[in-house]
C-alpha cells in the first residue's frame, strides 16, 4: 500500500503526458484545444483528491507558500479582469483555465516537497510522448506525401497540423520536453543512454526540420546561456565525457548549419521574414490596448475583440487577408503582451515572477546540489524554462494546456527540496488551500466540457454556412448556449452566423436583433460591422449604415467589400458625388467580382450625367460622352487617378479623341 501511495501521483502524470499527442476529437473545430486542457483539468483534479484523501501523510514545507505566490496572483488578476470584460464567457473560460494551472502547479510542488514525485518515471513517459508523436507527423507526413503534396518544402509545411495543431506548437513541445531526455541520457548508463541520446537526436532533428523560428531560438538562447555550465561540471566530472560532448556539440551545430545552407530550398521559412513583420504590427496593435487598459486589461480571451480596434491598415501590404477581415488573430504571438493586455499590471508582474521563481529555483538548486552530476540537472531544467520563455516572446504556449503542464514539471523540478525545511503535518491548513482548488479545477473542466459541446454543435453551423443551408445553420444554432461560448474559434459572434442566415432568408426582424447582439459582443470586427450596416441600408435607416460603414473604413480603409457597400448605399440615396469619390478609393482590379465592376460603371455614368447637367463649361462633353461610352476608357481613368495620382479634372478632360 505504501508504494501505490509512494508512486501513484508519478503514474498518474505519467499516463497523462503519454496520451497528450493521442488526446484529440475530431467532432470540435479545434480537435486538440479544449480537449487538451480537459485532459489537464482531470489530472489536476486527481491529483488534488489524492492529497486530500491522504492529507494526514503530507507535511507542508516552510516556503511551499512562497513558490505559490506568483501563480494565484496570476489566477487573481483574471479573476480581477474578468469583470471589466466585453465577453464574460471568454473571460470565465480564461479564469478557469489558470486557474487549473494555479492549482496543478500548487499540488505538483506540494506533492514533490514530499517526495511523491518521480523524476524518472515521468521523464520515460516523456519519452513515450515524443515517440507517439514523432508516430502520428511521420504518419501525416507520407500520408500527405502520397496525395502529391511534398510537405517538407517551404510553406507546404503548414499543411501538416502535427498531433498538435501547427507545426510551430510540435516544435515548441518538443523542445520543452529535451530536458527530461537529457535528464534520462545522465543519469542511465549503457545502452538505455545510447537509446535516450538517440531520441534526443530524432527530436533535435524533428525541430530543425520543422523550421520553427521561436522553438529554434529558444533553444539556441537557452543553451548559450547555460550549457557552458553544464560542460564545465562536466569538465570537473570526467574529462574523457567532457571532450565528447565538446566535440559532439561542435560537430552537431557545424553540421546543422551546414545542412541548412546547402539545402536552403528545404530551409526557406528560416529566411523568411513576413510573419516576423505581421507579428511586430500586431505588438503594435496590442501596445495600444495596454495603453488604454493598463491597470486591469481587457479580461481573458478578449484581446480577440479589442485588436481590430487599433487599426488593420498596416497589413494592407504584409498579409492582405488580415487587413480585409478574413483572417483574424485569437492572441497576438506574444505571451507576455498577452497576458499584460488581458489581466493588466498584476497579469504582467505575477508571470515575469513565475519565471523569476524559476531561475531562483535553478540557483537555489544548483547550489546546493553536492555532486557536479547532481548541479547539471537543474541546469538543464533551467535550459528548459528559458527556451520556454523566448517561445512564449514571439508565439503563444500559455493557449496551450499540454505546453504549459510541460512547463510546471520544469518549474516544479527545478525548485530544491530541503527535508530539514517542513513546519510538520497541518492537515486543516492544508485542506485550506485544497478544498478551494478542487473546486476551481472541478470549475474550469465543467465550464470546458460545456465549451466542447458547445463547440461541437457550432463546427455543423460552419458547415452549414460554407453549403449556404440556411435553414440548418439556423437548426443547429437554435440548440445552443451562448452563455458558455459566444464568440468562436475565428473570433466572430454566434450571433452573427443566426443573422447572416435570417437575412438570407429574408426575416428581416430577427436578422437585425441578432446583427446588432453580434455588434455588442465584438463592435469592431469588420464584417460584423459591415453586414449590420448592410441591413441597416436594406431597412431604409441610412445615417446609421453611413456610420458603421465609416466606422468600418476607421479600421480597414482599404476594404473592397465595404467601399462597395459604402458606394451602393451612398448611390441609392442620390449622393452621387460622394458615392463616386468614395468608389475612387477602391483599387481597380479586374479580379474584383462582377458585382463590384457593375457598380462601378453604373455609378461611373451616374456621374458623369451630373457633371454635364450641373456643370456644363467645367467639363469637355466630348471627354465625359466618351468616358461613358467606353469601358475600357473608365478603366485607363481609375488607372491614372488611382496609380498615377493625376488629377481628377484633368482626367475627365483628357479622352477628346473621336471613337466610334
Amino acid at each position: 500500500m505504501n508504494i501505490i501511495f509512494q508512486k501513484l501521483p508519478s503514474w498518474l502524470i505519467a499516463i497523462t503526458v503519454v496520451f497528450i499527442p493521442l488526446f484529440s476529437f475530431d467532432n470540435l473545430i479545434d480537435p486538440k484545444l479544449t480537449s487538451r486542457h480537459l485532459l489537464i483539468g482531470i489530472l489536476a483534479i486527481l491529483l488534488i483528491v489524492f492529497s486530500i484523501v491522504n492529507v494526514k501523510k503530507i507535511a507542508i514545507h516552510k516556503s511551499y507558500i512562497y513558490w505559490c505566490l506568483p501563480f494565484f496572483a496570476l489566477f487573481t488578476a483574471y479573476f480581477i479582469s474578468s469583470y471589466f470584460s466585453l465577453n464574460i464567457p471568454e473571460a470565465n473560460f480564461w479564469m478557469g483555465k489558470i486557474g487549473v494551472y494555479f492549482s496543478l502547479f500548487t499540488v505538483l510542488l506540494l506533492l514533490r516537497f514530499n517526495g511523491l514525485l518521480n523524476t524518472k518515471i515521468i521523464a520515460q513517459a516523456v519519452v513515450i510522448s515524443v515517440f507517439i508523436g514523432l508516430f502520428l507527423f511521420v504518419f501525416e507526413a507520407n500520408e500527405k506525401q502520397l496525395l502529391k503534396t511534398t510537405t517538407l518544402i517551404d510553406k507546404n509545411l503548414y499543411a501538416l497540423s502535427s498531433p498538435f495543431g501547427h507545426k510551430n506548437l510540435y516544435a515548441s513541445y518538443l523542445v520543452i520536453c529535451l530536458p527530461f531526455l537529457s535528464f534520462l541520457i545522465l543519469t542511465n548508463k549503457k545502452f538505455k543512454r545510447l537509446i535516450y541520446i538517440f531520441v534526443l537526436l530524432i527530436g533535435l532533428g524533428t525541430i530543425m526540420v520543422l523550421q520553427a523560428k521561436a522553438a529554434i531560438l529558444g533553444l539556441l538562447v537557452g543553451s548559450a546561456l547555460l550549457l557552458p555550465l553544464v560542460l564545465l561540471n562536466f569538465r570537473n566530472q570526467n574529462k574523457n565525457i567532457f571532450r565528447i560532448l565538446l566535440i559532439g556539440g561542435t560537430f552537431l551545430l557545424i553540421s546543422s548549419l551546414l545542412v541548412v545552407f546547402i539545402f536552403q530550398e528545404h530551409f526557406s521559412l528560416l529566411f523568411q521574414t513576413a510573419s516576423v513583420k505581421e507579428r511586430v504590427l500586431v505588438w503594435e496593435n496590442t501596445v495600444n490596448m495596454i495603453r488604454e487598459n493598463p491597470i486591469t486589461g481587457v479580461g481573458g480571451g478578449n484581446w480577440q475583440l479589442f485588436f481590430p480596434k487599433y487599426g488593420l491598415n498596416s497589413f494592407h501590404t504584409v498579409n492582405e487577408k488580415i487587413h480585409l477581415g478574413y483572417q483574424t488573430f485569437q492572441r497576438p504571438h506574444n505571451d507576455f503582451l498577452w497576458v499584460f493586455s488581458e489581466a493588466g499590471l498584476l497579469g504582467i508582474i505575477a508571470y515575469i515572477s513565475i519565471f523569476v521563481a524559476g531561475f531562483i529555483g535553478v540557483s537555489t538548486s544548483y547550489k546546493k546540489s553536492n555532486t557536479n552530476i547532481e548541479k547539471i540537472i537543474p541546469l538543464l531544467f533551467g535550459l528548459g524554462i528559458i527556451a520556454y520563455l523566448i517561445i512564449s516572446m514571439f508565439d503563444f504556449p500559455l493557449e496551450r494546456s499540454e505546453h504549459v503542464f510541460m512547463f510546471i514539471l520544469l518549474l516544479v523540478f527545478s525548485i530544491p527540496v530541503s527535508q530539514k525545511s517542513y513546519i510538520g503535518k497541518k492537515d486543516s491548513k492544508l485542506l485550506l488551500i485544497l478544498f478551494p482548488l478542487l473546486f476551481i479545477s472541478a470549475y474550469s473542466v465543467d465550464n470546458t466540457l460545456l465549451r466542447m459541446h458547445q463547440e461541437k454543435l457550432h463546427l455543423k453551423v460552419l458547415i452549414a454556412h460554407r453549403t449556404e443551408d440556411w435553414k440548418a445553420m439556423l437548426k443547429e444554432e437554435n440548440k445552443s448556449n451562448h452563455s458558455v461560448y459566444e464568440i468562436d474559434n475565428f473570433s466572430i459572434p454566434r450571433e452573427w452566423y443566426r443573422g447572416v442566415a435570417f437575412f438570407s432568408l429574408g426575416e428581416l426582424d430577427s436578422s437585425r436583433d441578432a446583427f446588432e447582439k453580434a455588434y455588442h459582443l465584438a463592435p469592431y470586427q469588420v464584417h460584423v460591422i459591415n453586414n449590420l450596416a448592410g441591413l441597416y441600408h436594406t431597412i431604409g435607416e441610412h445615417d446609421k449604415a453611413r456610420v458603421l460603414y465609416d466606422k468600418a473604413l476607421a479600421i480597414s480603409s482599404f476594404n473592397a467589400e465595404i467601399l462597395l457597400n459604402k458606394s451602393v448605399a451612398l448611390y441609392s440615396e442620390n449622393k452621387i458625388e460622394a458615392a463616386f469619390d468614395n468608389l475612387l478609393k477602391l483599387e481597380y482590379r479586374k479580379e474584383h467580382p462582377e458585382n463590384y465592376h457593375h457598380a462601378m460603371k453604373v455609378i461611373f455614368n451616374k456621374y458623369l450625367e451630373g457633371l454635364k447637367q450641373f456643370e456644363p463649361n467645367k467639363y469637355n462633353h466630348k471627354s465625359l460622352n466618351n468616358i461613358q461610352k467606353s469601358d475600357s476608357l473608365k478603366i485607363v481613368f481609375l488607372f491614372e487617378y488611382q496609380f498615377k495620382e493625376k488629377s481628377k479634372t484633368a482626367l475627365l478632360n483628357t479622352f477628346t479623341m473621336d471613337i466610334e
